[in-house]
């Protein structure tokens, strides 16, 4: 399958096994992501409570993200970039609790190029389901 060839690549520096595969890259297979305590902790912008975060991740995906025509691992890099510089938040800020907003994990292959293979409507759904879960965090 065309999916799977796209995810092997970008899994295969951290597995050992096909059952590390499975647990390694298991949120390249689900429709929603769960966000364990840990989780839920990074999920939280730097210096930020769940409600500014998740107004800061709705003007990331209403203004950045959602115009995107072309989802490709640039076009989303570029829009990351271009949202970090508008909003003088660090990439640093906000790549991590987006990582975990679209797979619920810390570790994961590159995030530009995980988000480009989970696909647009995929990332959009799970950061919009983000900002849901960051709304019930004081």
């Amino acid at each position: 399958d065309e999916y799977l060839l796209k995810v092997l690549p970008l899994a295969h520096e951290r597995i050992e096994t096909l059952q590390d595969f499975f647990s390694y890259a298991a949120f390249f297979f689900t429709g929603d992501v769960e966000y364990d305590e840990k989780a839920r902790t990074k999920l939280l912008a730097k210096g930020k409570n769940g409600p500014q975060t998740a107004k800061l991740f709705r003007g990331l995906l209403e203004d950045f993200l959602d115009p995107i025509l072309v989802w490709t691992v640039d076009s989303v890099e570029d829009a990351m970039r271009r949202f970090c510089e508008k909003t003088e938040v660090t990439p640093k800020e906000v790549f991590m609790p987006v990582r975990i907003a679209v797979t619920g994990r810390t570790a994961t292959p590159p995030l530009f190029d995980t988000m480009a293979v989970l696909g647009k409507e995929v990332c959009r759904s799970r950061i919009r389901r983000a900002i849901e879960v960051l709304r019930t965090i004081k």
